[in-house]
């Protein structure tokens, strides 16, 4: 039981961790090319608060990659997140996964892995409290990553399919048999069901294999930034480690059930007409 509680209290911290150096690496990536939360647009030199924002991401950045005074960093980033709706109106929700990582970072005690370790000498905390605070951990970040996959197989697949489709004539990845617009209605839906399996917790470690797969693919193939990615690719390497979390784990065995009764329904009524 022991030896299993430190494999367990070793995994989280690992975990905690990994989430931490991405999204630190991240916002130092964004402020050093004078982005906004992000990689690839930077701001206008001349931007009011450029300088302000610039130096808030490095700052936060560097607090998190060494694990230095985390949960202010992380209040911090959630304020930065708030601001980015002035900046950006709705678009901010491109990135609203980092408010749900700031969330569990705000939520989680003192990991081994941090300089705020050493400082505060919290080696020895209890496993109770520990799985009290610390059980929000996985589900914040798992929600509100589903919420971001969803929100842009909505917003640059469904609704505006488009820049999607320009992309896939480019590199020519239609597949055999399949118009473009199929193809890219067929990506729109399937990034958002994966969406839905994470936002309720639904195989979470064949999800995110999956999800694995098409980062990588997505890096491979078109040749995109890592660096752009590396919080989702921290995300899905976290929940593959970690398969289901505690607490919006459902089974599948009570999901069945209720699928096979709702086709059983959708047929009678499709054979009754």
């Amino acid at each position: 039981m022991l030896i299993r509680h430190n494999l367990i209290s070793n995994q989280t911290d690992f975990t905690f961790l990994l989430i931490r150096m991405a999204v630190g690496i991240y916002l130092v990536s964004s402020a050093f090319v004078g982005g906004f939360l992000s990689i690839m647009d930077p701001m206008d030199y001349g931007h009011t608060y450029f300088e302000i924002l610039t130096a808030l991401q490095a700052s936060v950045g560097i607090m998190l990659v060494f694990g230095l005074f985390v949960r202010i960093g992380s209040a911090m980033l959630i304020c930065i997140f708030a601001f980015s709706f002035v900046e950006y109106g709705l678009n901010a929700l491109d990135q609203i996964m980092l408010l749900g990582v700031s969330f569990a970072l705000l939520l989680r005690t003192s990991s081994k892995y941090s300089v705020d370790n050493l400082l505060l000498k919290r080696k020895n905390i209890s496993s109770t409290q520990k799985f009290d605070i610390n059980r929000m951990f996985l589900p914040a970040i798992g929600i509100t990553f589903g919420a971001n996959l969803v929100w842009l197989g909505l917003v640059e697949k469904l609704l505006a399919p488009n820049m999607f489709a320009t992309v896939l004539k480019e590199y020519g990845l239609s597949p055999v048999g399949m118009s473009v617009d199929m193809a890219v209605f067929g990506a729109g839906l399937v990034e958002i069901v994966i969406g839905l399996f994470y936002m309720f917790g639904i195989r979470m470690r064949m999800v995110s294999a999956i999800m694995l797969g098409v980062l990588v693919s997505t890096v491979v193939v078109f040749q995109e930034n890592m660096i752009a990615h590396i919080v989702m690719f921290a995300i899905v390497v976290m929940f593959v480690i970690n398969n289901k979390d505690p607490i919006t784990g459902i089974k599948m065995e009570k999901i069945l059930p209720i699928i096979r009764k709702m086709k059983n329904v959708m047929l009678l009524r499709m054979y009754a007409n």
